[in-house]
């Protein structure tokens, strides 16, 4: 009967939007398994006003609340995009893989977005002040934006102390010339 669905599915959105907040508290709670039961619980349900906590959540002390909010933000997509981005600097490696899982999950081309450019001069930053593997990281994200003053911002990454950062920057700079 579609009458009784209805009101099935009203009364479901009702429940839902009532536990938000509740799940938005639990990433607080004292007990790694309620955090990352709420995460879990966050991605299900998918609103965007979670991504705030949940991006939060990425630097809580357990792995598994970690995992669970990187999932969720994947699972929220695309209002996920931007807070992800800015989380790039982390410096704990693994959080850090949790972060550019869950980007490479909500769109594996993010970077060759044209939206992506907005955010050169904190790739910029980045890759001067970053930890190896965010500067690696960047590095192949400038590759695939295409604007002319990634070159210029690959260029200082030649004088890294980091020989790998070094090489992958002149590798990138190799293929932008190949490309042009």
């Amino acid at each position: 009967d579609p009458s009784v669905r209805s009101r099935a599915a009203y009364a479901l959105g009702k429940i839902v939007s009532h536990a938000l907040e509740p799940l938005i508290k639990s990433l607080y709670d004292r007990d790694p398994s309620v955090r990352s039961g709420a995460a879990y619980a966050l991605g299900k349900i998918g609103d965007p006003r979670a991504v705030e906590p949940l991006i939060k959540s990425l630097s809580d002390k357990d792995s598994s609340v970690q995992s669970a909010a990187a999932e969720a933000l994947a699972k929220i997509g695309e209002p996920s995009l931007e807070p992800l981005i800015l989380s790039l600097w982390e410096n704990d490696v693994n959080i850090f893989k949790y972060i550019t899982e869950a980007l490479d999950r909500i769109d594996s081309s993010w970077p060759a977005r044209e939206e992506t450019r907005k955010y050169l001069g904190y790739f910029s930053k980045a890759l001067q002040s970053g930890s190896s593997h965010v500067k690696l990281y960047i590095i192949n994200v400038l590759e695939n934006i295409k604007d002319p003053s990634v070159s210029k911002i690959l260029t200082k990454a030649l004088e890294d102390n980091d020989m790998n950062v070094r090489l992958n920057a002149a590798s990138a700079l190799r293929r932008i010339n190949d490309a042009q």
